[in-house]
């Protein structure tokens, strides 16, 4: 008879623990992701950028760690700068994303530097980017090529590859 009620006992325990981690969301499904897109390079140039909104629905701060594509030997996280008519561009090793929050990625602010493009971005193609978070882990994206300009005749915003920049 004890013998029966020490397994009940577990039994519910685990499925308790079981429902429990179904019902609670996890670290990754708490981020999204929206405005993504990789920008179309010109033949011979060897970077590009690419850019995300990440939505962090959780109640804890997330930091992005790290980024990988295919497409390049290296992707960088930068935030850029405009000082004296001149793009300053600074590495950075993680961006936060806030908890109830979102670091939004756009031109002339935080980027993802496509460094060493093992081939042209061309418009239209589609860039696998895995992005490394703190608490989130591993999330893979597809991100559209798009035109430097894009939109009703009006530029994106982005600044020109030809710039000078600072790093």
């Amino acid at each position: 008879m004890r013998e029966w009620s020490v397994r009940s006992v577990v039994l519910g325990l685990l499925s308790f623990l079981a429902m429990t981690a179904v019902a609670a969301p996890s670290a990754s499904n708490r981020l999204e992701f929206s405005a993504a897109y990789a920008r179309a390079s010109m033949p011979g140039q060897d970077v590009g950028a690419a850019y995300v909104t990440i939505q962090n629905q959780g109640t804890e701060d997330d930091f992005l760690v790290g980024a990988q594509s295919p497409v390049a030997t290296e992707v960088d996280m930068h935030t850029s700068t405009m000082m004296q008519g001149m793009a300053h561009m600074q590495r950075q090793s993680r961006l936060r994303v806030p908890a109830m929050g979102k670091l939004e990625m756009k031109p002339g602010g935080v980027h993802l530097m496509l460094q060493g493009l093992k081939q042209p971005l061309k418009e239209g193609d589609q860039v696998e980017m895995r992005l490394d978070f703190e608490k989130a882990g591993q999330r893979l994206l597809k991100l559209p090529v798009r035109a430097v300009l894009s939109g009703q005749g009006k530029s994106s915003g982005a600044m020109p590859m030809d710039m000078p920049m600072s790093y």
